[in-house]
């Protein structure tokens, strides 16, 4: 019985350090087969603090038709890693009503994405911006940008200038002379549902008269308005008012001329003739009215002699 107790006692503690050290053999063993990347992440990120200097955006077109959805594409500038991103998007339409909303990049590769605003009805303006993160998870908010759904039938373009040619001729008009003012879209696709000219006269009495012309349509794309004759010195100075399909009116620059007198070659013509006038017949009167009662008297004296 001694023996065996001895026996057990021995082989407890025998067992324990074995137990431990097997234990630690295989906890070394999964340590050093374990791969870095289940351990270690290695984060892209950005390289600049700001969304352009590190994303380069582009939509196209810039100006869509009802017909057109608009394609947003973002760029990495230097090759950097765009995780994710998403576009937000504040919808007003034609009635005022508004909608805000949000559409989620798809990748083209590692370093461009792009999404699809679809095509809505004319004269729905849109305003977004792209929210964009890296692989740390940091995020960078570009810019807003605009647009606004337009069709052929309506302005592209905020001022009259920019949308619609106005030429009047002639530029110095004469007392009397016609002025004519024509209008037309500077782009092939603008079109002018109507117009109307307003102007404002001063008269060399100081009197003023102001009133307004509708124009006529000359063809498809052009209007043309006349203006009234005025006497010579009266200024005048006009604009116009257009509009398009949709009734959005447009007001031109002021334009001024002065009605001047008229011209025969390079004499002026005056409705009174000065002093000198008066003076240059009274000359020739005295000159011409003896002269013919002279050569009367000579001929009448030569037929008497004749006679004789």
């Amino acid at each position: 019985m001694q023996f065996d107790k001895l026996t057990i006692k021995v082989k407890l503690p025998t067992l324990i350090a074995c137990t431990l050290i097997f234990s630690m053999v295989i906890l070394s063993f999964i340590c050093s087969t374990a791969s870095p990347k289940s351990t270690f992440k290695v984060f892209t990120r950005w390289g600049l603090p700001s969304f352009e200097e590190n994303i380069m955006l582009n939509y196209s077109p810039k100006n869509p038709n009802a017909f057109e959805p608009v394609i947003i594409t973002i760029e990495s500038k230097h090759g950097d890693l765009i995780k994710g991103a998403n576009l937000y998007l504040n919808c007003t339409f034609p009635d005022g009503s508004e909608h805000f909303g949000g559409v989620q990049f798809t990748p083209s590769n590692s370093a461009v994405m792009s999404c699809v605003i679809p095509n809505y009805p004319d004269r729905t303006s849109f305003t977004f911006y792209v929210a964009a993160w890296d692989d740390s998870n940091e995020v960078l908010y570009s810019k807003n940008y605009q647009y606004t759904v337009k069709s052929k039938d309506s302005w592209k373009y905020p001022s009259f200038e920019e949308n619609l040619l106005l030429n009047y001729s002639p530029k110095n008009p004469n007392a009397f002379d016609k002025v004519v003012v024509i209008i037309e879209p500077r782009d092939i696709e603008g079109y002018i549902k109507g117009a109307n000219l307003y102007l404002v006269c001063r008269f060399l009495d100081g009197s003023i008269d102001s009133y307004g012309l509708p124009f006529i349509r000359k063809n498809e794309t052009a209007m043309v308005c006349t203006l009234l004759k005025y006497p010579p010195k009266a200024n005048i100075t006009f604009w116009v008012d257009a509009w398009d399909t949709y009734n959005a009116s447009l007001t031109s620059n002021r334009y001024n001329f002065t009605v001047g007198i008229l011209i025969y070659g390079e004499y002026d013509f005056e409705p009174f003739p000065q002093w000198y006038v008066y003076a240059a017949y009274g000359a020739v009167s005295l000159i011409a009215v003896p002269a013919v009662g002279y050569f009367y008297y000579m001929r009448k004296e030569g037929k008497k002699r004749f006679g004789e």
